[in-house]
């Protein structure tokens, strides 16, 4: 009797198995594939999907929907700050300014306060020597390098203020194009030079108010009319703008130079503020450029620059200064 029930069962389940062989196709035969390859799994009769037909679609649309509105705000959160960022950059560039920036570094003839003491020394100097009360030469303040020779005892730095005017600005500039714009005068004779030499209308510019004192006094208005002196810093944020209006422009020893040894990353924008101060370049105005740097150097100088920031000027003309040998004089045309 257990053989004739282990018989019955195994022929029940023999057909068990015929019968679900039956049901299944053939491209849902696991033994069929190779092995690796998966089969895709269909729904039981009980899922939710087979006994509602049209909700699966839902169910899919409504779940791209949603991963697609996650990642339109993920993007425009993104943006968002990326606007900000770039907002918050540019309000700190034109609210600070470059000529902030400058000061904020290692650049000592940036401040105004490096200037205040070097006039209060000079004065100092010029007033004992010319009273005889001075035994011996009054050093500068510590931190003051001086590189002129005998320009120490002398108004005029690199001593090239006649040959100036004589061989280059009467040469290459037009007193009748517009006035003239000289950026850190200090206490030189230049002003007297330009103006006996035609040049009758210039604006002379120092952030010392001392120096500018000084050279009220020494040409006032009803001697010297045309000439214009202001205590003023060409290179900050919110200078009085120049507005195309002046034929030449003329540093001599002035910022060129002090940027160049402390804060050369500025000088693209000292070129561009005498780019706006002069003329339209059709108009053919003039940048006159007096320096330490010899030919050679400007030349990388201004190949430098241009990488970086473009070319606003070519050099038109050099030649050397003085009798010292370390001035020299360069003509500087803005770029059409």
């Amino acid at each position: 009797e257990p053989d004739v029930d282990r018989e019955k069962e195994r022929q029940a389940w023999e057909s068990q198995l015929d019968a679900a062989a039956a049901e299944v196709r053939p491209d849902d035969q696991e033994i069929l594939r190779p092995q690796g390859l998966r089969a895709r799994v269909r729904p039981t009769k009980n899922s939710l999907q087979e006994d509602c037909g049209i909700l699966p679609s839902v169910i899919d649309l409504a779940w791209l929907w949603a991963t697609a509105r996650r990642d339109v705000l993920l993007l425009g959160a993104v943006f968002a700050l990326g606007i900000l960022l770039t907002g918050h950059t540019m309000v700190k560039f034109l609210t600070t300014g470059p000529s902030e920036r400058w000061q904020q570094a290692n650049c000592r003839q940036c401040r105004h306060e490096w200037w205040d003491d070097f006039w209060r020394w000079r004065f100092r100097v010029r007033a004992a020597r010319n009273t005889g009360t001075a035994s011996t030469e009054e050093q500068p303040p510590p931190g003051m390098v001086w590189e002129w020779g005998d320009a120490v005892n002398d108004t005029d730095w690199f001593g090239a203020s006649v040959d100036l005017v004589e061989s280059v600005v009467k040469v290459h500039a037009d007193p009748t194009l517009g006035p003239v714009l000289q950026i850190g005068c200090g206490d030189s004779p230049l002003p007297a030079l330009l103006h006996q030499a035609g040049f009758r209308l210039a604006e002379h510019l120092d952030i010392a108010p001392q120096v500018i004192s000084a050279m009220r006094s020494r040409y006032p208005t009803a001697e010297w009319p045309g000439l214009q002196f202001h205590v003023r810093d060409f290179l900050a944020k919110g200078a009085r703008p120049p507005a195309h209006r002046f034929g030449l422009v003329i540093d001599k020893a002035g910022l060129w130079d002090w940027l160049q040894d402390e804060a050369p990353e500025t000088l693209p924008h000292l070129l561009d503020k005498v780019h706006a101060a002069l003329l339209p370049a059709s108009q053919q105005p003039a940048y006159v450029l007096v320096t330490k740097q010899r030919p050679s150097q400007l030349s990388q100088t201004l190949v430098h620059i241009a990488v970086g920031a473009g070319s606003k000027f070519h050099v038109e003309a050099t030649l050397p200064l003085g009798i010292e040998g370390v001035a020299w004089a360069y003509v500087l045309a803005p770029t059409l």
